[in-house]
């Protein structure tokens, strides 16, 4: 039997023999391998197009979230998405505008045959700049200040923004960031402001990616899935030096008259939100991005009627304003929401593009109307169009004629579809319907339209001659509107629907939206740079027309249900432009203005529904459901062209002084 001596000897050697092995092994061991060094062999042109092929994987993703560190460098360059057939009429429309044909293009693209396909649009394409579609193609022009490491394309998302701030470009490598908080903190420490904030689902490539790794993921959402949208976040983000959110945990916690586990992933980003802005304070601007899939709307109970036939088909109002409501004010909306969202990603990059370089484009349009080519203005010229029965029998005709005058007082010119009559004997009105009977011409020439009328998830712009003459150009179907080439255009549509995007018909009609077929998306690939309206049925504000022909005189115009947010909207883009002049702000004002209405005595918030309530369902339910779902798609920052700032001699979109 060993002695205790002898085995506390043997141990000691062999802690011993342990440490010297130890010892060895880190002298001996080879030095880990140095991180990748900024290495390029290209020179970077003064300015340039840059062009990729759409992804098909997250490694592809990623590449294109590293080409934003290019997009952005010294201030913002075209950035399309192409498929195997190239560019498409859109995206070539705007390099015409934009006068860019000439300028070189730097191509990303795995697709053999699509730099040839590009020659063949005309486009100048050297043989040097074109590159496969890989995280470290970038890194390959000189120009910038080093490497930012990022490992995947969620944590692209988050660093597209600091690489921008650093003068870097994004290479893939251990990552320089492991959080989003991370990320934050750099930002912030680089003196960038809490002040736009991108929100963003990193596994948005296709339904079934977000189906294998978002969290309480509902598959029925896939049905309004529009794949990798997100892949332009991080130009984005970059390009507004945003601060990027794609990690929260969804919650079942109570805050409103909703279904919890229904909106559990709204819920728990809204949660989020909350805690960010107790944090860094409320942004001014959120940015969503994508599909109501990849980043839900709000499904709100709609309890407007005890019909099921006169609710929505789903018996939901999705509603993308109640992320904006983020301080105790239950009555305040604190922080302007968008949504970047199109057709498609080709779509997107072209949105983006225009939006980005809207100051670029040419002054000029030639408008080819049925009478004739015309040269217009079209940052200085509008639409307004009243639709039919709206107009007609309802008696709601002043907001778009005062939308003429309004535009008139802002030294522009404009294009106006409806009734002539109203008015003009009580009031000096110069306001005259266009000759023209397509629709589609005013459209195409116009940096702003205005629409008050009828609506559908799928058709918008329903004026008098469809009904009376089942004239074809007296509508505008989806189909139709994807085929438009309209300038960069901010258009508000105050009608039902026209920016559904989630969930079903409404009453009767209970087929699930076809998100291809979605009207605002649709307008969107068309060219406009922001569109807003309604997810839902909204509502009347029957004989608007009396009170806001009295209004003239006393300055209280009654502007209620959907003409509240006809007024609201415009008087912030074209009246108060230097507070409320972004889109996102324009939205923010009229909703913070259409709950305070001092013409009422009671105040409503989305988040709260008193379905118990004898007078809910008779009066407060509308103003409710008017609250919840007006949306803005588009940059919520976005500020288009006024001719003649501040305030001038016509502004008819007020409800008395109270009215702030």
């Amino acid at each position: 039997m060993m002695k205790p001596e002898m085995k506390k000897a043997l141990a000691a050697g062999a802690v011993v023999v342990l440490l010297l092995s130890i010892a060895v092994y880190y002298v001996t061991r080879p030095a880990p391998p140095a991180p990748p060094k900024y290495s390029p062999t290209l020179d970077l042109p003064e300015d340039y197009i840059i062009v990729a092929e759409q992804p098909d994987s997250m490694e592809d993703m990623l590449a294109i979230a590293t080409i934003s560190s290019l997009a952005v460098k010294d201030g913002c360059h075209p950035f399309f998405i192409a498929t195997e057939e190239g560019l498409d009429n859109h995206q070539m429309d705007t390099l015409e505008k934009l006068s860019c044909m000439n300028l070189p293009v730097i191509l990303f693209a795995n697709n053999e045959t699509l730099a040839e396909t590009l020659k063949g649009q005309g486009l100048d394409l050297r043989d040097e700049f074109v590159l496969p579609l890989c995280p470290k193609a970038p890194s390959l022009f000189k120009g910038f200040e080093g490497l930012l490491y990022v490992e995947s394309f969620r944590d692209a998302l988050w660093s597209a923004p600091v690489a921008a701030v650093e003068g870097k470009v994004m290479y893939p490598y251990q990552a320089t960031f492991s959080s989003q908080e991370e990320a934050w903190a750099a930002l912030k420490a680089r003196g960038v402001p809490f002040e736009y904030l991108v929100v963003a689902n990193p596994y948005d490539l296709n339904a079934k990616t977000l189906e294998e790794n978002t969290p309480s993921y509902n598959e029925y959402d896939s049905l309004f899935h529009i794949d990798a949208l997100s892949a332009l976040a991080p130009t984005v983000a970059a390009y507004h030096r945003a601060y990027v959110l794609t990690d929260w945990t969804p919650s079942t916690e109570e805050i409103g008259y909703l279904d919890t586990e229904l909106n559990s992933r709204a819920i728990g980003l809204y949660l989020k939100l909350k805690e960010v802005s107790g944090t860094f304070g409320v942004p001014h601007y959120i940015a969503l991005f994508g599909s109501a899939a990849a980043v839900p709307q709000f499904q709100l109970p709609d309890t407007t009627s005890s019909d099921p036939n006169s609710r929505e088909g789903d018996s939901l109002v999705n509603s993308d304003v109640v992320y904006g409501f983020l301080d105790e004010d239950p009555y305040t909306m604190d922080a302007s929401v968008g949504r970047f969202i199109n057709l498609n990603l080709q779509g997107l990059s072209n949105q983006i593009t225009r939006t980005f370089l809207y100051e670029r484009f040419s002054p000029t349009i030639v408008a080819e109307y049925s009478t004739g080519h015309k040269t217009v203005e079209w940052r200085r010229h509008g639409t307004s169009l009243s639709g039919f029965q709206i107009t007609y029998q309802r008696r709601q005709a002043t907001p778009a004629r005062f939308f003429c005058r309004d535009l008139d007082d802002e030294g522009m010119t404009y294009d106006y579809y409806g009734p002539s009559g109203v008015g003009h004997n009580l009031l000096p009105d110069p306001v005259e319907p266009t000759t023209e009977t397509d629709i589609t011409k005013s459209l195409q020439a116009s940096g702003f339209v205005a629409y008050r009328g009828h609506g559908s998830e799928t058709g918008s712009l329903y004026m008098i001659s469809y009904v009376t003459t089942s004239d074809p150009d007296g509508v505008l179907r989806s189909e139709e509107a994807r085929e438009l080439l309209l300038p960069p255009q901010v258009a508000f549509f105050v009608a039902c629907m026209n920016a559904k995007i989630h969930g079903k018909g409404f009453g009767s009609h209970k087929e699930d939206l076809n998100i291809s077929r979605a009207f605002a998306l649709n307008y969107l690939y068309g060219g406009a740079v922001a569109v807003g309206g309604a997810t839902e049925v909204s509502y009347s504000n029957v004989g608007q027309d009396s009170d806001a022909l009295v209004g003239e005189a006393t300055g209280n115009h009654q502007w209620d249900l959907n003409d509240a947010w006809y007024a609201f909207f415009w008087d912030g883009v074209l009246n108060h432009e230097e507070e409320y002049g972004s889109v996102g702000d324009a939205l923010r004002w009229a909703e913070n203005r259409y709950i305070n209405n001092p013409n009422h005595d009671f105040r409503l918030t989305p988040l709260e529904q008193n379905p118990d309530d004898p007078n809910w369902e008779s009066l407060y339910s509308a103003h409710w459901k008017e609250i919840s779902m007006f949306v803005i798609y588009g940059d919520p920052a976005f500020r288009p062209y006024i001719s003649s700032p501040g305030p001038n001699d016509y502004d008819p979109w007020h409800n008395g002084d109270q009215d702030y």
